[in-house]
Parts: C-alpha cells; structure tokens; sequence
C-alpha cells in the first residue's frame, strides 16, 4: 500500500514539474513578440534555438534576419535579452544570449545570467 501511493505522489509531481515547463519550439514572430521590454516568450524557446538551430556559422545578417534585431551591439558581439526584471536600477536580474562574431561570422554562444543582490541598510 504505501508503494502505490508513494508510486502515485511522485506521478504527480513529475506530472505538476512538467506542466511548469515553459519550453516550446522556436518561433521567429513569437521570439520578437514583447510586452514592452518583456519578451515573455524567449525563454521558453531558448533551449530549442540553441540545440536545434545552428547560429555558429551563421552570418551576421542571418543571424538579426532569424533573431531579429539584437538589444544591444558592441565590438564583435550582439545580445538579445531573454528575461530581465525591472525593479529599479539596475534590474535585479538580466538573462542574455550573446551571440560573438569573427569577421561577421557567428563563432559562438553564451548564455549570460546575473541576480542583483540588494545591499542591507
């Protein structure tokens, strides 16, 4: 008796964990899709873009033509912002996909997190 319903408890919590899960598949108009500054979207198909799309290799222009035009642009690096919560200055957290180039050939990804932790008064 208690393996069947230690065998049901964790179903269910495999089941509830799955459904939280907000991966999805890539989609070019949904990735672009924001509220704002809020691209609700971008985290949940991060997974798939980055396993199932093959950005090293690409082009610059393929690149901004796939993903859009990027947040941010320096040197030999663009970043699109996946989940950034604005409370205040800085933000308290920032998730980017950098996308690094060589001569305007896409050589690699990084994923970029950072928390702000709030000094103590």
């Amino acid at each position: 008796m208690l393996n069947k319903v230690l065998f049901v408890s964790f179903s269910l919590l495999v089941i509830l964990l799955s459904a939280c899960r907000r991966d999805q598949p890539f989609n070019r108009k949904l990735w672009n899709d924001a509220e704002g500054l809020d691209f609700k979207y971008r985290d949940g198909m991060l997974n798939d873009l980055l396993k199932n799309r093959k950005i090293k290799g690409m082009r610059f222009y393929q690149v901004t033509d796939s993903l859009g035009w990027p947040q941010g642009k320096k040197d030999n690096y663009i970043y699109y912002d996946i989940d950034v919560k604005y409370d205040g200055y800085p933000p308290s957290y920032v998730k980017r996909l950098y996308v690094y180039f060589k001569d305007s050939v896409a050589v690699s990804t990084k994923i970029y997190e950072h928390t702000e932790k709030k000094k103590k008064k």
